[in-house]
């Protein structure tokens, strides 16, 4: 028992846990006015260094999370716009899932309709769908 009770002691000292939680994320991208700026679109969604798409299923640790957005439009001369924002993640949200959300806002460059914009509200739903315990020493 003693043996245990010691090999508990020094892993504690020498390593750093935390927990991650598989989380299924899903993303919407939802426009209400498209103003002129285009009608053929492709969204283009990161967090962190991961490119995440809706259905994925990600580890996500505690902590502060850069999430990046990028609405374009296909056409001769592309309109693309983008948005950048970080979120505190807490062990809590983690355990329950929760929402993040970002607008992307894009301008029209050229025609006659330069000038004239529209928003994309994208949100993104994290759902846990199980964690792990994760030792690094």
């Amino acid at each position: 028992m003693k043996k245990v009770i010691i090999l508990v002691l020094l892993i504690s000292l020498f390593a750093t846990g935390a927990f991650a939680d598989n989380m299924m994320v899903h993303i919407s991208a939802l426009c209400y006015d498209l103003n002129h700026v285009g009608y053929n679109w492709a969204g283009n969604f990161m967090i962190g260094d991961i490119q995440v798409h809706d259905g994925d299923v990600i580890d996500l640790y505690p902590g502060k999370y850069t999430f990046y957005a990028a609405m374009g439009e296909y056409d001769s001369t592309p309109d693309i716009g983008y948005a950048e924002n970080v979120y505190n993640i807490t062990d809590s949200r983690l355990r329950k899932g929760f929402t993040a959300e970002q607008i992307v806002q894009v301008y029209e460059d050229k025609g006659s309709y330069a000038n004239y914009w529209c928003e994309w509200y994208i949100e993104y739903e994290f759902i846990p769908i199980g964690d792990a315990y994760y030792l690094t020493w």
